[in-house]
């Protein structure tokens, strides 16, 4: 990492060194180890880095950090029903092409 200033703006946005930090780089290599040490000696004590940086943390989690679902695969938010109009308990028995026994629903 190049930053001289790194641990000094670390410090002016997190002045407790107890602040929980989420450390992380492109892609977990160089950048984010020179930087654990650096906040370490600095005395930051909760701080965890990321395996495989924010391109590993992006194939697993959303932005919003909720796991991502399995491509492909219709995931239940518990809204469908009233996003689209449908009766109450119809979102919940759908599944992606139709229920497992190969009945689908009828308009």
């Amino acid at each position: 990492m190049d930053d001289p200033n790194f641990v000094a703006r670390v410090a002016q946005k997190f002045p407790n060194t107890g602040t929980p930090l989420l450390l992380a780089c492109a892609d977990g290599g160089a950048a984010s180890q020179t930087a654990m040490p650096q906040l370490l000696a600095a005395g930051y004590s909760n701080i965890i880095m990321v395996e495989g940086g924010w391109a590993a943390w992006s194939r697993i989690f959303s932005t919003s950090g909720r796991r991502k679902p399995p491509a492909g695969k219709w995931v239940p938010t518990g809204q469908e029903a009233l996003k689209s109009g449908l009766m109450s308990g119809a979102a919940e028995t759908y599944e992606e092409g139709g229920a497992k026994d190969g009945t689908r629903l009828q308009p």
